[in-house]
């Protein structure tokens, strides 16, 4: 048995992985400019006081929120105040939340397998492609992965020390990342409080502290929640995403809830030909006026990006480009959750060493089975399982390293080669042949490294195995990722990797609202928070969006808008092709004058899509 040498201090080489994980997010960051558009708008728009700020208002005049809680914003928000409104402000908070994820797996695994298994862990993360990808946007994946890995962290030193008060602050901290994206954070609360049983004695006592640990994680999760359900509807902003319920609750429960398993929204824009805006925008880099997907049935706009439903799809099987995010090293940590089943054959692992598998096992297969079923998610939410992913690796190397050789040598060299031509399949299949030949050459190394010597064979697999995620990782660096839905994409068509540096919705749109700008309180309306977000970035006029994120949300009514035009409240309407406005559609079309007409591609007013504005000061006579 290996005696497990405890890491008294944080190691130099941990500190370099770390320095490593900052210099690939922080390396030609300007580059990303905005980043998500949608959560940059409204990290300026609550930037403009307590209001805006508290209820995360999308736009200036705080008409609407966004589709997320507020903790994740408020950091981004505090950030932007504290060092001004820019990239490097409103992406700070990502790539301090992925060191300081990297820095916990190292705390963990190194207390419990020794300081080289936390190094491992650590690699493992740190090369993990889609990993990069999120810390170099400001999407909330990674401050939301922060606050899970804490609550984890807490967790086991609660069991650790025997000190309870540590599991109430891992709850406080899983309540906090409830409030950044909502049930998404809970996908690891029924693994916690399992570690937090099993390593207590089973007593009426562990029964209370877990129903007072219960009540605390409710309280923190829903107080911001309850706040803005007892603030009357005038007095707040609508609620974003929930329809047309103006309820948290709803979008809890909804969109940022069952809808994500069943996909039903999805599924509604999708069969009724509804272009999910993340995915095109009328205006961008991309010049036909297409989906970028269009013609790849695997990636669309957020639905057909993940494939269809199945145990195969995080290895592509499904029809979507989903092993390349966080799969590299899926294999070996399901082969380590399977090991468990052994683990009276597996001696020299104290009773800590099993409960830490079984932990990360926990986080992990609930994971795979929502990723496996869900209707609709984004393919950047495969960050989420990348700790434990990155830790299940290297606990399965202490087992290899530890375990009798001639087992040892014939499970490694088999779990191996299925993990490792895994990849080259993927490799081949995206035409980076020279990364082919380079993983070829260390499998070479490898057969001879068997023959001639055992010494170096476990570094060896390492390498060839973390190579190709490792360049993968390095793609968002190169390249222009979409920021919306980050992905990494290498040599795939139909991606268009520019469509996240969008203009200005149209400058010459622009300019027109510019010249005539006035005072009124909802000065131009748009359909859509895409639409909304270029202009309320690039000038400071008072747009609104009147059907939310995704042109779902029921914020207007006919009898509201004629309401706001007789108080003078609003001037401009510009109109979209969201159905559940097109009986404000037509009557504004019936009844207001027509200002601007957006050409595109020379087409005629009467044969595009293009943007027509309405000037509302005489709509009702």
């Amino acid at each position: 048995m290996t005696k497990i040498k405890k890491a008294n201090r944080f190691s130099v080489y941990s500190w370099l992985i770390i320095f490593m994980n900052l210099f690939m997010n922080l390396l030609f960051i300007s580059k990303e400019n905005f980043s998500n558009e949608y959560y940059s708008a409204a990290v300026k728009s609550m930037l403009m006081n307590f209001k805006n700020f508290f209820f995360v208002s999308f736009d200036p005049t705080c008409f609407l929120t966004v589709d997320k809680p507020a903790l994740g914003l408020w950091i981004q928000a505090i950030s932007a105040k504290i060092f001004g409104f820019n990239t490097f402000a409103l992406l700070l908070p990502s790539i301090i939340s992925s060191a300081a994820v990297c820095f916990l797996i190292y705390k963990i695994m190194s207390e419990s397998f020794g300081e080289i298994y936390g190094l491992i862990a650590q690699i493992v993360f740190c090369f993990t492609p889609i990993v990069i990808a999120v810390s170099r946007t400001n999407n909330l994946d990674m401050t939301l992965m922060l606050f899970m890995m804490l609550s984890i962290y807490f967790t086991i030193k609660s069991c650790k020390q025997k000190k309870f008060s540590y599991f109430i602050l891992a709850m406080i901290m899983l309540g906090l990342a409830f409030n950044i994206k909502m049930f998404q954070a809970y996908m690891i609360a029924p693994t916690l409080f399992l570690y937090f049983i099993i390593s207590n004695k089973i007593s009426w006592k562990t029964f209370f502290n877990c129903v007072i640990s219960g009540i605390i994680l409710l309280v923190v999760s829903f107080s911001w929640t309850i706040i803005v359900e007892m603030t009357p509807e005038d007095s707040r902003p609508f609620i974003g995403g929930s329809g047309s319920d103006n309820s948290v609750i709803s979008l809890m429960f909804g969109h940022n809830g069952f809808e994500r398993l069943t996909g039903k929204r999805m599924k509604n824009m999708h069969d009724d030909k509804m272009k999910p805006p993340n995915f095109y925008m009328p205006n961008s880099t991309n010049q036909n006026h297409q989906p970028p997907f269009q013609n790849n049935k695997s990636r669309g706009g957020g639905f057909d990006e993940i494939g269809n439903a199945g145990i195969f799809r995080l290895f592509d099987l499904t029809g979507a480009s989903m092993y390349e995010q966080a799969s590299w090293m899926l294999l070996p940590a399901l082969f380590c959750i399977a090991a468990l089943f052994f683990y009276k054959k597996l001696k020299f692992l104290n009773p800590e060493q099993i409960k830490i598998i079984i932990l990360w096992s926990a986080c992990l297969l609930p994971m795979i089975i929502f990723f496996d079923i869900a209707g609709f998610f984004h393919r950047y939410y495969l960050a989420m399982m990348a700790p434990s992913i990155a830790c299940l690796f290297a606990a399965l190397c202490y087992i290899f390293q530890n375990i009798s050789f001639k087992f040892s040598k014939s499970l490694m060299f088999i779990l191996f080669c299925a993990t490792f031509f895994i990849q080259l399949y993927f490799v081949v299949q995206d035409k980076l042949i020279f990364l082919a030949l380079t993983m070829l050459i260390e499998f070479i190394l490898f057969i001879l490294a068997n023959l001639i010597t055992q010494k170096y064979v476990p570094i060896i697999i390492f390498i060839s195995l973390i190579t190709a995620p490792a360049i993968y990782s390095f793609s968002p660096l190169f390249t222009n990722i979409n920021s919306s839905t980050p992905a990494i994409e290498i040599n795939k068509n139909g991606f268009d990797s520019n469509m996240h540096h969008k203009k200005n919705s149209d400058s010459t749109l622009t300019q027109f609202l510019l010249e005539n700008r006035s005072n009124e309180k909802y000065f131009l309306a748009v359909s859509n928070c895409n639409e909304a977000s270029n202009l309320i970035l690039n000038t400071d006029l008072n747009v609104i969006s009147i059907n939310g994120f995704e042109g779902t949300d029921n914020t207007l009514t006919l009898e509201k808008l004629k309401s706001m035009i007789s108080n003078n409240e609003i001037k401009y309407y510009l109109v979209g092709n969201s159905r559940s406005t097109s009986d404000i559609n037509n009557w504004v079309e019936e009844n207001a004058k027509l200002v601007y007409v957006d050409q595109i591609s020379g087409d005629s007013p009467q044969n595009h899509d293009g943007h027509k504005l309405y000037d509302l000061t005489n709509a009702i006579k």
